[in-house]
């Protein structure tokens, strides 16, 4: 892959502990954001697609997804109940063999 970097954002790898479950933060509700498992991002800088995937780790599928589009970079977001949404041109990248190299 050149010229692209790929975010994950997500709790998955966090135990809980102090009666915090999650790192990430709804900023709506200050509560802890539940509406995905993870939110993974391609975009030309990782910079940008590390701030998209925390954004649409909070939002959620509807709303991350929307956003990813309308920013023009690729993502595929992990809901609660572990539903697969992904942009229009993720699956692109899914299938692209830099995603399969050992």
């Amino acid at each position: 892959m050149r010229n692209q970097s790929v975010c994950t954002s997500g709790d998955y790898a966090r135990a809980p502990s102090a009666g915090v479950s999650t790192h990430l933060i709804d900023p709506t509700s200050g509560d802890a954001a539940t509406r995905a498992i993870s939110a993974t991002v391609v975009a030309p800088q990782a910079i940008v697609a590390d701030a998209l995937a925390t954004a649409a780790y909070i939002m959620g599928p509807t709303r991350g997804i929307a956003l990813l589009e309308q920013q023009g970079v690729h993502g595929l977001i992990v809901s609660a109940d572990s539903t697969q949404v992904m942009t229009r041109g993720m699956s692109a990248w899914l299938d692209h063999p830099a995603m399969h190299a050992a």
